[in-house]
Order: C-alpha cells, then sequence, then structure tokens
C-alpha cells in the first residue's frame, strides 16, 4: 500500500501541512536514493513522483510534485523549506470548498467559505500603503487621511476627503500662484514674498525720473558699457550735438534721470534701468547716460520700490515696478510693469475734478430721491433729467413707458390725458396738392380723388443755386470750372505730361506742357567731350524764347587760359562783333574784338593752370528765334589759373551776330581739345 495519502484539500491552511507532512514522511521513511525532487510513493520503496496539476487534480502515475502559486501567490508564503522551486503550477479556486460561491464580488472567509462582504466603514491609513492595486471597495468608502498608490475601482461612490486639520510635516512644496490671484489658494512662500514685496515698493516709492522711454526705439541706437559690473555703466547718444528727448521730454541738466524700460539691444532688457545725464551734448560731443548710483547693483535693484515718472505725453504720473530679479548687472533682464497710472479726465470729471486726483471735490449736496448727479458747466449737482436736452436724454421711448402700454396699437392714439384711445367718427381727404421749386415743374396737382403726381425739371440742367452743374455734358476728362451762380464749364483734356496752370484771377486756368511758364528752363542737350576742340548743336526747334549755353571744363593747350568761342548756323564769315569787361585781382579792364569769324564768350582753365582748377562760362543768346533783328548775347565767365590773387579772373562779354536769321546751330569752339570731366549743355528758356 502507498506510504502517504492526500486528503481532499479544503484550506490554505490544510494544504501547507499536508505538504509540511509529505516532506517530513519523505526524509524519515526513505534512505538516499531516486534524483532531486522526486518523491516515494508506492510500497515497493521505488522512487518516482506524482503532480499537483493546475486545477489540483491528482496524478498517479510518475512525475514531479509541482505547486508553485496558489491563486497566483508565491509558494513561499504556504510552506517552508528549501526546495521551493520544485513546487510548480496554480491551485484553482475550485479547490477552495469545490468553488461554490467564489465569484468577483466574494472572499475567502478563515471558516473556508466564499463570503460575499456586508456593511459599511471606513478604510483608514496612517501612512502610504504598499504600491499595487486596490482591487475592490464595495459601498460607500472614505480614505480619510494618508496616500493610495496604484489603481482604485470602486462598485459605489468612492469618496476621498482631507482632515481639517492636517498638519503639513517637513517643507511641502506646491505651485506659486501668479501675482493677480486672489482667490483662497494655498500660498508659497515666493507669493507672499512677491505679495510683501510689492506692498512695500507701493509704500516706499524710489527716487522720480524726469521721463521713461515708450519703445525700444528710444534707446536702440545708443552704445553700451557695462562699467564694473555696472558700476559706471553708461549709454552713450547716437549724435554729437543732440539733446536726449524721450516721452516727448528733452533732458537739458546734468543730473536728471531717466528709466530705460524698453531696450531690446542683446541681452535684451540687460540694459534696462535707472540713468541720470553726466555729459550734456555739445559741438562733437555726444550725451552721456550713466546708471544712476543707487540703481547700479543688485542689491539696490532689486530693493527699490516703484519709481515715480514726473513727465512725458504717456508716462507722465505714473510709476513703474521691476518684477524680474537681477543678479549680475547688464546681462540679467530687468522687467517692469506699471504700478500706478494718472485717472483720466473722464473718470476724474464724474468726481468734480478739474485737473490733479488731489482735487476731488466733497462739497456735492445730497441730492433727493431718484434724482441724478449733473453737470451744468463745471459744476455737479443732483437734479432731475431734463427731458428737454438732447445731451441729457438720448434713445427713443417705448409705448410700454405710456401709461404701461395700455391699449397701445396700431389703431390707438396717445392722448393728452395719458392714455391710448381709439378715434371717433371718419373724414374724407377731398384734396391733395403738392409745391416745388421753380426749378422742377409738376403735373398733376392737385389730386381730388386719384391720380399721379409727375415732377420734372424746368429747365435742361439743375441750377448750380439748387446744387446742379448748369450744364447737360461737359468736357471729357476736362477740369470742371467754377463760374459763380453760372453754370460750370470745363477745360480741354489736354495732353499727356501736361499740367494744369492758373492764368490768374480774370482767366480760367489751362493745360500747359511742364515748363513753357515764362522763366523756365529745360535741358535740350547735353555732351561730356573727352577730346576735340569743338562740340555742336544742331536742328534747334523754335520751341524756346532764349538759348543758354553752359560750359564747364578744361582744355589741354599749352597754356594758363583758352578763349572759348561761339559760331552760329556754321558761318563763319566776319560777322561776330564782341565786348570785354575784365577783372583780374584788383584790377579792371576792357577790350572789344569786330568782325570776326567768331566771337569771343567766355574762357576755360588750361594745361599749365593749378590742377584741379576748371573754367565756367554761361551764355544767353536772345531771341534766337526771331528773324527780324541781328542776334545779341551775354555771357560771364570765370577762372582760376593758379593760387595767388593775380590768377583769379572774371569777364563779362557781350556780343552781335550780324543776321537775322533764326538760329538752329550752335558751336561751342575752344583753343586745344577737351579734356574728361568738362561738360557743354545747351538750354532752352520760356
Amino acid at each position: 500500500m502507498p506510504i502517504f495519502t492526500i486528503p481532499t484539500i479544503t484550506s490554505l491552511g490544510q494544504l501547507q501541512k499536508q505538504l509540511n507532512s509529505i516532506f517530513a514522511s519523505i526524509v524519515s521513511a526513505f534512505s538516499p536514493g531516486g534524483t532531486t525532487g522526486q518523491v516515494q510513493y508506492n510500497n515497493a520503496g521505488a522512487f518516482g513522483g506524482f503532480t499537483v496539476s493546475g486545477d489540483g487534480t491528482l496524478v498517479t502515475s510518475t512525475g514531479a510534485l509541482t505547486v508553485t502559486k496558489l491563486n497566483g501567490v508565491s509558494p513561499g508564503l504556504f510552506y517552508s523549506g528549501t526546495n521551493a522551486a520544485n513546487l510548480t503550477g496554480t491551485v484553482s479556486v475550485n479547490r477552495f470548498n469545490s468553488g461554490t460561491g467564489a465569484s468577483s464580488s466574494t472572499y475567502l472567509s478563515g471558516a473556508g467559505t466564499w463570503t460575499t462582504p456586508s456593511g459599511t466603514g471606513t478604510v483608514t491609513t496612517t501612512g502610504s500603503p504598499a504600491s499595487g492595486n486596490l482591487t475592490k471597495f464595495s459601498g460607500s468608502t472614505s480614505i480619510t487621511n494618508g496616500d493610495l498608490s496604484g489603481d482604485v475601482t470602486t462598485s459605489g461612490a468612492l469618496v476621498t476627503t482631507i482632515k481639517t486639520d492636517v498638519g503639513l510635516a517637513g517643507n511641502p512644496t506646491t505651485t506659486t500662484q501668479a501675482t493677480t490671484d486672489n482667490s483662497t489658494r494655498i500660498a508659497t512662500t515666493a507669493y507672499t514674498t512677491t505679495a510683501i514685496a510689492n506692498a512695500v515698493a507701493g509704500v516706499n516709492p524710489a527716487v522720480a525720473v524726469q521721463a521713461a522711454t515708450t519703445a525700444a526705439g528710444d534707446t536702440s541706437a545708443y552704445v553700451y558699457n557695462n562699467g564694473v559690473g555696472g558700476i559706471g555703466a553708461t549709454l552713450t547718444g547716437p549724435t554729437a550735438n543732440v539733446a536726449v528727448t524721450v516721452d516727448g521730454f528733452t533732458f537739458t541738466a546734468l543730473g536728471q534721470r531717466l528709466l530705460v524700460k524698453n531696450d531690446t539691444q542683446s541681452p535684451s532688457g540687460a540694459f534696462n534701468g535707472v540713468y541720470y545725464v553726466t555729459t550734456l551734448q555739445g559741438i562733437a560731443i555726444k550725451p552721456v547716460l550713466t546708471r544712476a548710483l543707487d540703481y547700479d547693483q543688485p542689491s539696490d535693484i532689486n530693493n527699490t520700490g516703484a519709481i515715480p515718472v514726473v513727465n512725458g505725453t504717456v508716462n507722465a504720473s505714473t510709476s513703474w515696478l521691476l518684477t524680474s530679479a537681477v543678479a549680475t548687472v547688464g546681462t540679467d533682464p530687468l522687467t517692469y510693469t506699471q504700478f500706478s497710472a494718472t485717472p483720466t479726465g473722464a473718470a476724474l470729471s464724474v468726481l468734480g475734478v478739474t485737473g490733479n486726483a488731489s482735487a476731488i471735490r466733497a462739497d456735492i449736496a445730497a441730492g433727493s430721491d431718484k434724482q441724478v448727479l449733473r453737470r451744468s458747466g463745471t459744476a455737479l449737482a443732483f437734479g432731475a433729467i431734463d427731458l428737454s436736452s438732447s445731451s441729457a436724454v438720448t434713445g427713443n421711448l417705448s409705448v410700454n413707458n405710456l401709461n404701461s402700454g395700455t391699449s397701445a396699437s396700431s389703431s390707438t392714439f396717445w392722448r393728452g390725458d395719458g392714455t391710448w384711445a381709439t378715434p371717433a367718427g371718419a373724414g374724407t381727404v377731398t384734396s391733395v396738392a403738392l409745391t416745388v421749386p421753380t426749378f422742377l415743374s409738376i403735373a398733376g396737382s392737385p389730386i381730388t380723388t386719384s391720380g399721379t403726381l409727375a415732377i420734372t425739371l424746368s429747365g435742361t440742367a439743375l441750377p448750380v443755386a439748387n446744387g446742379g452743374t448748369g450744364q447737360t455734358s461737359l468736357t471729357n476728362h476736362g477740369v470742371v470750372i467754377g463760374a459763380g451762380s453760372s453754370g460750370l464749364s470745363a477745360t480741354s483734356a489736354g495732353t499727356a505730361g501736361q499740367v494744369l496752370v492758373s492764368n490768374g484771377a480774370s482767366a480760367d486756368p489751362s493745360f500747359a506742357t511742364l515748363g513753357t511758364a515764362g522763366g523756365a528752363i529745360v535741358l535740350i542737350s547735353e555732351t561730356t567731350p573727352t577730346t576735340g576742340s569743338t562740340v555742336s548743336f544742331t536742328s534747334i526747334a523754335a520751341t524756346y524764347r532764349d538759348l543758354l549755353v553752359v560750359i564747364r571744363g578744361r582744355s589741354d593747350s599749352a597754356a594758363g587760359v583758352v578763349g572759348v568761342f561761339l559760331q552760329f548756323n556754321g558761318d563763319t564769315g566776319a560777322n561776330y562783333f564782341a565786348q570785354r569787361i575784365t577783372a583780374n585781382n584788383a584790377t579792371v579792364s576792357a577790350g572789344a574784338s569786330a568782325a570776326g569769324t567768331s566771337m569771343q564768350c567766355g574762357a576755360l582753365a588750361a594745361a599749365t593752370a593749378t590742377a584741379g582748377r576748371p573754367g565756367s562760362t554761361s551764355c544767353r543768346i536772345y531771341d534766337y528765334r526771331g528773324t527780324t533783328f541781328h542776334k545779341q548775347f551775354t555771357s560771364l565767365d570765370a577762372y582760376s589759373t593758379g593760387t595767388s590773387a593775380a590768377t583769379q579772373d572774371e569777364d563779362f562779354w557781350s556780343g552781335v551776330w550780324a543776321n537775322t536769321a533764326a538760329i538752329n546751330r550752335v558751336d561751342v569752339i575752344i583753343t586745344g581739345n577737351f579734356v574728361s570731366g568738362s561738360v557743354v549743355s545747351l538750354y532752352g528758356s520760356f
């Protein structure tokens, strides 16, 4: 017969007890033999094995005893010994009271039966339970103190509460709320420190500044030098002899203070702070601002209150508070927020203020019931609403405000006794007549029964006096011209490029080509000769009144000065006459020429003159297009051949070409050749 038997197992305790008994029997009843983990189970004394399978069914054939887990729990919890590795497998809940009553909502009681929890209660913990899954609460469960880690699920209402007198031991932390958050939340030390600092700053303001910047551009062109860790740090203005001007205020005296709060030069915001004028602008001197002695170190900057601003279009009467912490001056940004502002005139005027907020009046007498505060000029007093004033009452009065709208409808009217009434009786309109202004005419008036009124213009155009033009049509693309009460007129359309020119108070304006107004000068042609002795202008149109020839440059002739000569229409005959007046230093001389083949009108510096010294000549030819008189000219030249007073010359020329023909060609001739850089221009004047 077998050495031992395994009875039916109904509980964890019974299983552990039976396993221990089996191992003890094996040790005492058999001598060593077999292999590790085997047991002897038959009378023959042979070593073999048996298996407790996954569902706990006994197997009597040879095999190993393997029980590794009981419902997912390690075997070390149920038996002792060093050979636990030989116990494998899982025992089903059906091996506990045959699984009768086992489900996800029951538990195994000490009596060996599956039981449903009953009643309610409180789960209380004084610390943090071990990590894992709290898998099921039945009913209403309250966790009053402590921590849960893992997943929590419940089939009822899971209520988590915190005791009102919880003691927070150690150094607990939480999120610091915004300074503008005034809700009932836990305040951190950072929040409290900032709130206290802001409150202190409000009652302990810093030294006032004359002005404060409004935009990055106020200082973007200034050059910053950090001095020694901020001490002696400077902002130098970009332009010499230009004063520092910020927000409409100009700094004119040494020591005047400025709040820089908008600078974005790299590193952005690090150059902000309080500065004072240490160098005023001057000729070749740029203005210099230096960090204030009471605002150039982190200890000064971080502990300064709100900074009042005295002047400025935008920032006058405001104050500004630093919201950032500075550890390194010139590196860490200084960020400011507005701490106070000047009340607006609209708001103060309601209180009877005529300027500064300190002037709020307290002498307005109390009004009667339902009166309102009214303004009359600069005075304020309580009184009734003036319904006759359009500035006091606006909008529409609903019919519901007239006798509560009782009986108000499209067929009733509001009577003088304050009620809505239906008209009584009936009547007939016997005639409807219409009158119109004299520039209109009407047909069909009056209407006594039925008919149509037709209104038309009395004339062909709406008169100017009645808002019309007095015309039936105007020039296409012309400009309308007023004529008092008479009908409007229009200019001609003009041509492309023309402009509208006034012709005085007694004549209509007209379109004309740009430059044709009297005295205007227009460039006809221009050349820049680099060699050659002659420049010719040909095919000159008879468009202008006079011609103007302008010569600037030098000659390569081996002389100090050479003459400039003119010929007209290619005429080389002895038909030119000229007169000259010369001023040399303090000496004036004169000369003339007659019956020449060209006429001199000026002079240019030449090769032996001081380098870089040009000559210039301006010659006007009068009525060049005329055919009645000989052509006359006047000319002025100037040239310099050296550095002494005796080498400075100026000539005035006048002359005549003895010919009545209209000039259509002008030749400009010099001795030698024009050099590079010379310019010869022909202009026409009107």
